[in-house]
Formats: structure tokens, C-alpha cells, sequence
């Protein structure tokens, strides 16, 4: 009987691997679905400018090549549940901080 291409290890390490990228995916689609609504306004982070000055853009290499981007703060729209929406953004958005939105701010 011939020796198998592919051991039972190999197989468990790539299987590993495509269910952590699939997770990163699944988290970053569920944020841009949050984003890509429109019933929230949402503040992107931007690099300071410096040489040395800390990138607070950074959200990861995996998550970058997903398309994600760091969220400085989410301004939540009137009229809707705070305590669910803000529960939800929170655990989709940990690193924003979630404001109402300003007096003059009209949606």
C-alpha cells in the first residue's frame, strides 16, 4: 500500500489555520456589515504625523489584508435600543468609544 501524501498532522495544521483565517473573516465582515448599514456614524483612526509618532491604526496584518480599518469612536443614531445597539457595537467595535451623537449632528 502506497505511504499517504499528506499525514494526519499536516492535515490538522492546515485545517487549524483556515479556521483561524475564517474566523478573522467572519469578524472583520460582520464590522464592515455594521459600517457598510448607515444608521451609525463612524470616526476612522488616522496615523499621526512623526516618524516615531505610534500608528493607532494598526488592527493587525491578517485583519489589514481583510479589509479592516481601527474605529475611533461610533456617534449611535436616535431612535434606536442603546442598551442592545450599544452591547452589539461594543463587542464588534472594542477599541471605539461609542458617544451619543453631538447636539448639531443631524443624521
Amino acid at each position: 500500500m502506497p505511504r499517504p501524501r499528506f499525514t494526519l498532522r499536516a492535515a490538522l495544521v492546515v485545517t487549524a489555520i483556515v479556521a483561524a483565517v475564517a474566523a478573522k473573516y467572519s469578524f472583520v465582515f460582520r464590522r464592515v456589515q455594521a459600517m457598510d448599514a448607515g444608521r451609525h456614524t463612524f470616526v476612522v483612526s488616522l496615523p499621526l504625523p512623526g516618524p516615531n509618532s505610534p500608528d493607532p491604526t494598526k488592527v493587525g496584518w491578517l485583519r489589514d489584508l481583510l479589509g479592516d480599518r481601527m474605529i475611533h469612536s461610533i456617534y449611535v443614531a436616535p431612535g434606536e435600543n442603546k442598551t442592545t445597539e450599544t452591547a452589539r457595537l461594543r463587542e464588534l467595535f472594542p477599541e471605539a468609544e461609542i458617544d451619543p451623537p453631538p447636539p448639531e449632528y443631524t443624521f
